[in-house]
């Protein structure tokens, strides 16, 4: 089985003309019947605190049209409506070359550092989808950050894991490095870090002593 993953900027707000962008990029890509092609996160309206804009049309339809079309697996991000406050999650799916579509997976970690968690809900559960010979753990940007995630979904069987990530971040790192890093959660955490210096420093330096490796002033601790 052969893995794309087709990364580009989509067009603001303009699912039918990011769904044709795609249907272009298979067309020339060619993935053989089979195939496991990934998505960006909320590929067909872009990363948008507009839920409307988000949520609006049938984007797992497409996505089960097209997989059929080309027979292969096509896993997306869309934004979807739900019955839980603020009204909205951040979802994947994977569409299946039978046109089935597998179930729905809710980023459970939304991008805390901006308003994403007032515009969409955290999802609550793990998904597992078969794809080709594995069992795949659908996971979405901001949850990479959270190794416990990928803990439970290797012990309820995954073996291969899939992180969607809006393309915007990629355009502008550093604009997204400075969000981070003026966030007061962010310069919370680096005081704490700051504080917890000195008992990391001893905490090396007893457990290097109990090993015989204890050395003064070690480069770097």
């Amino acid at each position: 089985m052969k893995v794309f993953g087709f990364q580009f900027a989509p067009l603001r707000h303009q699912k039918d003309e990011n769904h044709a962008i795609i249907e272009q990029m298979l067309v020339d890509a060619a993935p053989p019947p089979g195939s496991f092609v990934v998505l960006p996160e909320m590929f067909d309206s872009s990363w948008t605190f507009d839920i409307d804009a988000a949520t609006e049309g049938d984007s797992p339809g497409w996505a089960a049209r097209t997989a059929q079309r080309f027979q292969i697996h096509l896993q997306i991000g869309f934004g979807r409506q739900v019955d839980r406050a603020p009204g909205a999650a951040n979802a994947t799916v994977i569409a299946h070359p039978d046109g089935h579509l597998g179930d729905v997976y809710e980023k459970m970690h939304p991008f805390g550092f901006t308003k994403e968690p007032q515009y969409y809900a955290a999802g609550t559960r793990l998904v597992l989808d078969r794809v080709g010979p594995f069992e795949v753990a659908p996971t979405i940007c901001y949850d990479l950050r959270f190794p416990e995630l990928y803990r439970h979904a290797a012990l309820a069987g995954a073996n291969l894991i899939t992180d969607v990530i809006q393309q915007e971040f990629n355009l502008d790192y550093d604009k997204a490095e400075k969000i981070k890093r003026n966030a007061p959660q962010s310069r919370r955490s680096r005081e704490v870090l700051q504080l917890m210096l000195p008992a990391m420093r001893a905490l090396v330096g007893e457990v290097q002593k109990g090993l015989n490796l204890f050395q003064e002033d070690v480069p770097g601790i």
